[in-house]
């Protein structure tokens, strides 16, 4: 067996265990910490350069740097299915909770709840209806995202309403959205649904630390000092 191959397996190796700790300290704190990324890069690089011995080099390097970050990116989506799995079986965070009453608790919350029921009757009875910017029901959230006759519509209906049924409104809102997210697989298709979160996850900072990483399993796994 040539020092390539056996470069590879040892990155291999490195990237199943960094993945594996990435992950569970991701799931486990619902959070990610970047950092970590750099020392996935970093066991990949020294389990490589271990296995290509005198071999070592900008090949061994480079086998590192690819598994490094396929490690890395292959944890992040695992990390996004084990949260949907959760939350498919019933487990909602106390954050989510808290997030939906946050929205149903304001009037401007409501009267979009209110808005996207009229909607949906109104393209029902065949009224078309002209969305700003060319948006739609499905990522219209402020007033200003929906067309004026509907969000004054939506309004008046608010308005029009007792305190009890306003506090029954709200009260089924509240159900139904604890139902979608107890019971997503019934609703989305989780693969896609998985995919859309693990792109949604990405943020500025996240390129930053994967190119660390890359430099870090580069460096270690060529013998090279590495100047960032």
């Amino acid at each position: 067996m040539n020092g390539m191959m056996k470069a590879l397996i040892g990155a291999l190796i490195g990237g199943a265990i960094g993945a594996a700790v990435w992950a569970g300290i991701s799931y486990g704190l619902r959070v990610e910490i970047g950092w970590l990324a750099v020392g996935v890069g970093a066991l990949v690089g020294l389990l490589a350069s271990i296995g290509a011995g005198t071999d070592a080099g900008s090949e061994s390097g480079g086998v590192a740097v690819v598994v490094a970050v396929l490690s890395i990116l292959v944890a992040k989506y695992v990390v996004v299915g084990m949260v949907l799995d959760d939350v498919g079986a019933g487990s909602v965070s106390g954050d989510w909770i808290a997030e939906i009453d946050q929205e149903l608790r304001t009037p401007q919350g409501m009267i979009a709840v209110l808005a996207d029921d009229l909607a949906g009757q109104w393209e029902d009875a065949g009224r078309v209806l002209e969305w700003p910017n060319g948006g739609s029901v499905d990522d219209a959230f402020e007033p200003e995202d929906y067309p004026t006759e509907l969000w004054q519509a939506a309004s008046d209906w608010w308005m029009a309403m007792s305190p009890e049924e306003r506090s029954e409104r709200r009260r089924e809102e509240r159900q139904v959205r604890l139902d979608v997210i107890n019971n997503l697989d019934d609703y989305f298709d989780m693969g896609d649904l998985q995919w859309e979160g693990f792109k949604a996850s990405f943020e500025f900072i996240d390129v930053i630390f994967l190119a660390v990483a890359g430099f870090a399993a580069f460096g270690l796994g060529s013998k090279t000092t590495v100047d960032l």
